[in-house]
């Protein structure tokens, strides 16, 4: 989510003048904001909007041929969204100011493709009214248990599926934003073996917190990579692969790998190579998906356009 005025973080050298070590394909675009993306067992491809309460559905062997399912009732815009099981998501929705860049009437829900991907089921999971900025989603493998970012308190929502609760598990000075509102603290969140990863878009931090199977912290928060950046500059959404390699979206054209050793690369970077990129998901489904990393981009004009970049590695 890139919804902050500035990053209070250390320069860099510039991103742009690093080897690339991927190559970008635009699949399509759409008016709006696009902020989050997911990919189903068969390779199609789910993208939120802060511009709408409907998800963007795209096959990307169908490029520049998205359509919209039925919107989330209570929203305006839609911003988390994490599988938790086969055809299954959770995501955040609410009524979004962007202007302002916070939100009201904050709920949970399920998305579910098990019967139909035209028409999936949507449930209600809770509703969190106190919250004003509900960002990242994952799901603790196992359980029951999704959590959410609140990136204007720094704070992680623990939310129980079945029984439709919710509570904060997580927070601490490391997940604040800096400086004033509207800036944003912590961003995107994953959960990996035993750990909840996190990005702080206003600290430039990659970290993680050890956490039990009800997502409450066993230890402190651990810094596994530091980045840095200029005005308007930072790290936003990510995925982890199964070998503990982070890729990470950061603004203003940049997608980063952070390996299991701590170790940064550009992916990709330039505005001539990647759009604004606000998050990442692995490819999934043919040979050619599972080579992809997929990013939600957006053209910061007015008006915005948003849309989905592959990046084959």
């Amino acid at each position: 989510m890139k919804l902050f005025l500035s990053a209070t973080i250390l320069s860099l050298a510039s991103a742009a003048a690093v080897q690339k070590h991927g190559t970008v394909q635009q699949l399509a675009t759409f008016p709006g904001f696009a902020e989050n993306i997911a990919v189903r067992h068969n390779g199609h491809i789910l993208v939120t909007s802060l511009s709408t309460p409907s998800i963007h559905y795209l096959n990307p062997a169908r490029p520049n041929k998205t359509t919209l399912l039925q919107p989330i009732p209570g929203a305006n815009g839609v911003s988390g969204i994490v599988e938790l099981q086969k055809d299954i998501f959770a995501v955040a929705a609410g009524i979004w100011n962007t202007t302002a860049r916070r939100e009201t009437n904050a709920s949970v829900w399920t998305v579910d493709f098990r019967h139909s991907s035209a028409h999936p089921t949507l449930r209600k999971i809770v509703n969190i009214p106190e919250t004003t900025v509900l960002n990242g989603l994952t799901s603790i493998p196992g359980t029951s248990i999704v959590l959410a970012s609140d990136s204007a308190v720094g704070a992680i929502y623990a939310i129980n599926v079945k029984k439709h609760t919710h509570s904060i598990a997580i927070q601490d000075s490391v997940l604040a934003p800096t400086g004033p509102t509207p800036n944003l603290g912590v961003n995107g969140i994953k959960v990996h073996k035993s750990n909840l990863y996190f990005a702080n878009s206003g600290t430039g931090v990659f970290g993680r917190f050890p956490i039990t199977r009800s997502g409450k912290p066993t230890g402190p928060a651990e810094t596994v990579s530091q980045f840095s950046g200029s005005v308007d500059s930072a790290i936003d959404d990510f995925v982890i692969d199964e070998h503990g390699n982070a890729y990470i979206s950061f603004h203003p054209n940049t997608v980063f790998k952070v390996d299991s050793h701590s170790k940064q690369k550009v992916i990709v970077s330039g505005a001539q190579q990647i759009r604004d990129p606000t998050s990442v998901a692995l490819g999934r489904g043919s040979k050619k998906g599972r080579k992809a990393l997929y990013a939600s981009v957006n053209i910061l004009a007015d008006p915005t356009v948003g849309g989905v970049d592959a990046i084959y590695l």
